[in-house]
């Protein structure tokens, strides 16, 4: 992880503020009255850190998109075609049906709220997947040389707005605003 630091000297006032994060400690120093408050809104930020709830939960819609594209990409990077003998099988047995989505189980449970899907959304953490067992399968090489076939991922997209989600729940304290929280 790699270290912040931001320090503002003003020579007008003889002041000097420093706001460093390092390994997810935030430390703000700060010399002069007027800054004061600018150290005590920081010391807020921490807290607020502690409930996220909010922002995974506006996330959670994104992240099901996203599952839905990868499904319909065949893999982001492309998945491995199917061998070929289970291919001429599942055309019959399956028509249309692409790969991963036989029975669309495993599709529904990451795409929507179904009986096998896991969100877990707790204060400072979120838990997204699947409870169906051969998802970890299907996504592992196997011994045979054939590759994985991953589908339970956060695109980059994905994740630089969930990084904006929870910067503005963040940042939507009353306390950086001057106000109190209820």
């Amino acid at each position: 992880m790699s270290d912040f630091e931001y320090e503002n000297p003003s020579e007008t006032f003889g002041r000097h503020t420093l706001v460093k994060i390092t390994g997810g400690e935030l430390e703000v120093r700060s010399q002069g009255e007027s800054d004061a408050s600018l150290v005590r809104s920081f010391a807020h930020i921490a807290r607020r850190t502690g409930h996220l709830e909010r922002a995974f939960a506006k996330w959670l819609p994104i992240w099901h998109r996203q599952e839905r594209a990868v499904f319909r990409a065949q893999g982001i990077p492309r998945w491995e075609p199917l061998a070929k003998k289970y291919a001429e099988w599942k055309r019959s047995a399956y028509p249309g049906k692409p790969i991963l989505r036989r029975d669309d189980l495993l599709w529904r449970s990451l795409t929507t709220r179904t009986r096998h899907s896991i969100i877990r959304i707790r204060p400072r953490s979120m838990q997204l997947g699947t409870t169906l067992f051969y998802s970890e399968i299907l996504s592992e090489p196997w011994g045979s040389g054939r590759p994985g076939r991953p589908h339970v991922v956060v695109m980059p997209d994905a994740f630089e707005e969930l990084a904006r989600l929870t910067l503005d729940e963040i940042m939507r304290a009353p306390e950086l605003k001057g106000g109190r929280r209820r």
